[in-house]
């Protein structure tokens, strides 16, 4: 069993990850129960599949840090890793996209220890079955793969990243890889996926297009090598083993992504809080998205169809369709003051600062502060909080 640890009002309808704010705009139901509120849930075995080959792949890429080889550059190396990585997974020993052992004394010191990870397994052996699929990918990946490793490119594998205050919202995930020319002018993105990409997801998915956004902001902290430029975004199919080329961002692209996550943010507020916002923020919602602000609820997406293919909730959503779920408003009011009252029993100073109404208020009088500003219009306004650090080194230096 797992879940994401629950957000407070400060964050759970400003912070978006990447893969999150896909979810959020693919069915509201299933985000409030993987991201919002979240309960322990057995995961999809695909999931858990695409975990451990993630991990696999980075490996394959990860030069040994004392002598600069490369562990796994075989093909019998690489698969007995990979047996490694998935039997030991299934067998609770660490996670899916771990080495890491549960058993271990540092895991065990830890404050919030790993813990092994139920899957909901569809049939027995099915996790036999999968191993199998996954010595077929990852031969097939080597043989893609190995000369592009021996090419002199420097490698980002599993490259975090945050983008704070962009205007009242915050974005962050993981890029699976960035790719950089030897000469260091050049990059491109590479994204790993279970199957085909669409063709309109290629052009201007959200996910691809808040990637590109991280790609500028990561390279103006420095933490990109040189300042290459950005010329190529693959999704990785690698199943397929088909590397998918997506189309760049621009102009329109950021102005979208913008006003689809400020959209959200407004729903997320008026279902969980209430919060009412001036018509031209909610005059492109649909009628069901206006009632679950209005109910304080969040709705399934149904009839069902692709995007429950990786769903962990949907004895959940079963429920909710029977009438048998709590409002989201309701039940999000009350995991969050569960939460906060076992913090509360720890705290002697000053207490009153941490109690849920007022944390709760202070909050709401800081985003009607953020409304009064006017929402960015042009381009530059937009990219200023991602290219920010950037132009205060440049500062710095002209100094």
């Amino acid at each position: 069993m797992r879940g994401p640890r629950p957000k407070g009002p400060r964050t759970v309808t400003s912070a978006w990850s990447a893969t999150g704010a896909g979810v959020a705009l693919a069915c509201s139901f299933r985000y409030l129960m993987e991201s919002i509120i979240p309960e322990p849930t057995p995961s999809n075995p695909l999931a858990v599949w695409g975990q451990a080959l993630h991990y696999v792949f980075q490996l394959f890429y990860t030069p040994h840090p004392s002598t600069g080889n490369y562990p796994y550059a075989k093909l019998e190396a690489l698969l007995a890793i990979w047996g490694r990585v998935w039997l030991g997974a299934v067998n609770k020993e660490h996670p899916y996209n771990s080495l890491r052992e549960f058993r271990s004394p540092y895991n065990q010191a830890l404050k919030n220890p790993m813990q092994p990870e139920e899957v909901a397994w569809e049939y027995e052996g099915q996790h036999w079955t999968l191993y199998q699929e996954g010595i077929k990918v990852l031969t097939a990946f080597h043989a893609q793969n190995e000369e592009r490793r021996r090419n002199g490119t420097i490698r980002l594998l599993e490259q975090s990243f945050t983008i704070r205050r962009w205007h009242g919202l915050e974005l962050h995930g993981v890029i699976d890889r960035i790719d950089i020319r030897a000469e260091k002018e050049k990059a491109q993105l590479v994204d790993y996926k279970n199957g085909r990409l669409v063709v309109p997801e290629l052009e201007s998915g959200i996910q691809l297009t808040i990637y590109q956004l991280a790609f500028f902001h990561l390279r103006a902290n420095g933490q990109i090598p040189g300042q290459p430029s950005l010329v190529a975004m693959f999704a990785y199919n690698y199943r397929r083993q088909e590397y998918q080329r997506a189309r760049l961002r621009g102009p329109d692209d950021v102005g979208q992504l913008f006003w689809t996550l400020l959209q959200l943010r407004v729903y997320w507020d008026g279902v969980l809080f209430g919060r009412e916002y001036p018509p031209e923020f909610t005059r492109d919602m649909t009628n069901l998205k206006l009632r679950d602000m209005k109910s304080g609820d969040a709705s399934p997406l149904l009839p069902r169809g692709d995007h429950c293919r990786y769903c962990r909730v949907f004895q959940q959503c079963r429920e909710w369709e029977l009438g048998k779920r709590p409002r989201a408003r309701e039940a999000y009011a009350e995991h969050y003051q569960l939460r906060q009252a076992k913090r509360m029993e720890l705290q002697r100073v000053i207490p009153i600062a941490s109690h849920p109404l007022v944390v709760n208020e202070a909050d709401r009088y800081r985003r009607l502060a953020e409304l009064v500003r006017p929402v960015p219009m042009t381009m530059e306004e937009l990219m200023a909080p991602i290219l920010a650090p950037a132009k205060a080194r440049s500062r710095q230096k002209a100094s």
